[in-house]
């Protein structure tokens, strides 16, 4: 499926990546499935109905979650006032 564009796991790790890293990232992303199981999570994943089981949810949950008790405006003001500081503005 992703022939045309190259090899995923090598543009994630770029040229220093060893074989166990790619693997991973390989079994991370099912590349290490067949192309019509990949396709099939393809359409999963995108579809706005998706059927994951509570094993699939749980294997992805993130260790550190960024929450905010700010509203959004708030957050994007300090964002935008960041990005002038650092750029000099």
């Amino acid at each position: 499926m992703f022939q045309g564009f190259g090899d995923p796991a090598r543009m994630i790790v770029g040229q220093t990546g060893d074989k166990k890293t790619m693997d991973n990232i390989r079994k991370d992303l099912y590349l290490d499935q067949p192309k019509w199981k990949q396709f099939m999570l393809y359409l999963n994943d995108v579809s706005p109905l998706c059927f994951h089981t509570q094993a699939d949810i749980d294997k992805k949950k993130l260790n550190a979650v960024i929450t905010s008790t700010q509203p959004v405006v708030d957050e994007l003001k300090d964002l935008l006032r960041d990005r002038r500081e650092l750029l000099g503005e």
